[in-house]
């Protein structure tokens, strides 16, 4: 039995993830390779996608993992957890269409591709812990229909002001943000201090137009 239960995949010394020869693939639904309760973490997972085409549930949580290209190859995924590794990248998920869980917190991401408010089947996406630093990151995960969880904290844009009501707006269908329910009162407050704060916006807009055209005026006295 392999160290980490699965009679046919092993973990070497320097982080290459090895599957034992033996013919056909493996037509297991749930993989577990999370790094908790073994010897070795995993670097390099390029094995994953001809042996186990047909995975739906992965764990890869605690790892050294850098490159999601082979990800990408696993059609059938619906629940993924690459938490707590040293993923910058997730851009190769893009054709796992059918994902509805993903959990990448802990990891090294600076921003979010588009392709994710696409994913019309996700509902939940753990993002805390990262260095996410743009507020369009939130708005393109609020074009997820069916997205009702989603972690942000720990990144830098939610050091930004205003950012919690930003997310709250951003995420209108999202009812648990960073492990707490949200309430209707949050939601009323951060739609009214959204739209002040575009008030404002637009006001400071005004101001600078209407200076520009007095300056236009008097140049041309």
């Amino acid at each position: 039995m392999a160290p980490d239960g699965h009679p046919s995949v092993y973990v070497s010394s320097n982080g290459l993830l090895e599957v034992t020869a033996h013919s056909g693939t493996e037509k297991e639904t749930v993989l577990n390779l999370s790094a908790k309760g073994r010897r070795h973490k995993v670097k390099v997972i390029s094995a994953l996608p001809s042996r186990f085409p047909f995975v739906e549930d992965l764990a890869l949580s605690g790892n050294l993992v850098t490159d999601t290209a082979p990800l990408g190859l696993l059609l059938a995924l619906r629940h993924l957890d690459l938490s707590r590794n040293k993923i910058e990248d997730i851009s190769p998920l893009e054709p796992c269409v059918l994902l509805q869980r993903l959990n990448l917190e802990s990891n090294k991401l600076l921003g979010i591709p588009a392709f994710l408010g696409r994913l019309v089947m996700l509902e939940t996406c753990l993002l805390a812990f990262n260095k996410l630093s743009s507020p369009t990151d939130v708005s393109t995960m609020g074009r997820c229909p069916a997205l009702t969880e989603v972690s942000l904290a720990s990144n830098p844009l939610m050091d930004l002001p205003g950012a919690h009501h930003h997310a709250l707006s951003s995420l209108p269908r999202v009812h648990i943000l960073d492990g707490r329910e949200v309430s209707q009162a949050e939601r009323r407050a951060a739609a009214s201090e959204v739209a002040r704060g575009r008030m404002q916006l637009l006001e400071i807009r005004m101001e600078e137009q209407g200076k520009k055209l007095l300056e236009i005026r008097d140049g041309q006295v």
